[in-house]
């Protein structure tokens, strides 16, 4: 994901991360005690804030401890379980 953004792929994972966590697109509950929360992420490149990318993310956490298990990019947001 940060081909072409002129950032290391973990400050990549920390902007997704924070981002998510703070304003996810999608916030549902998953199965055994999880949630998935979903992103449209945009990535820039830093030196001429052009739009490099944008790409869904998805996170799936712990509902109890908040503990991430899983930050994945995905072709869709989170759908609700069936």
């Amino acid at each position: 994901m940060a081909v072409g953004t002129f950032q290391n792929w973990r400050d990549i994972a920390d902007l997704t991360l924070e981002t998510i966590s703070r304003d996810p697109d999608v916030a549902l509950p998953a199965r055994d005690g999880k949630a998935c929360y979903s992103r449209v992420m945009f990535f820039y490149n830093v030196r001429t804030n052009q739009l490099v990318q944008q790409r869904i993310f998805r996170m799936i956490v712990i509902v109890a401890t908040g503990d991430i298990l899983t930050l994945t990019p995905h072709d869709k947001q989170c759908e609700p379980v069936a």
